[in-house]
């Protein structure tokens, strides 16, 4: 268990690193969520048919293209679409959301599952939900952000993929400085 987290840890490291690059190159936070969906699945999805314990390992590298990408693009997508004075605020809910909360139910739901039906299926089943989730943004992106896209191109003639690269500044504070 110590060195699947070991290489888990590490290729978070080496995924923060390199997370922002990442999101523009797959084209916005909302790319990077689904794409880190799609690696969750993968993720689950292999651990659910080994038969060595020792070849997890191949699969916690992943850890860098789903949990990295999700919690990184998540934080992108604030830094990009809240007011300033409330981004803190916005990325402390984010965090207890997904670091409390997340947490405390998936521990609970999964818990259960483990103890009456054992580990494959539940790996089985967190990558069917990840499926689920990845169509769903899917769906998303094609009729409200490729929309959103469209509108912005057309309205400046050009797009930089991310949709709002710099954060939103409050108005208010703009009027006071001014």
């Amino acid at each position: 268990l110590t060195l699947s987290v070991v290489f888990s840890n590490f290729a978070s490291i080496i995924g923060f690193a390199f997370c922002q690059d990442m999101v523009q190159f797959l084209g916005g936070t909302w790319r990077a969520f689904a794409f880190s969906f799609l690696m969750y699945l993968v993720r689950y999805f292999g651990v659910s048919y080994i038969q060595n314990p020792w070849f997890v390992l191949i699969f916690q590298p992943i850890h860098a293209l789903s949990a990295v990408m999700f919690v990184a693009g998540g934080l992108i997508h604030l830094r990009q679409t809240c007011p300033i004075p409330v981004m803190t605020t916005l990325i402390s809910l984010f965090n207890t959301t997904h670091y409390g909360l997340g947490t405390i139910i998936g521990s609970s739901i999964s818990g259960i599952i483990y103890e009456k039906y054992g580990g494959r299926t539940l790996f089985k089943s967190t990558s069917m939900l990840a499926l689920v989730w990845l169509l769903v943004l899917i769906v998303y992106i094609v009729l409200v952000v490729r929309k959103r896209e469209r509108k912005e191109k057309e309205g400046t003639g050009k797009t930089n993929g991310l949709l709002l690269m710099e954060p939103v500044q409050d108005k208010n504070i703009k009027e006071e400085k001014a």
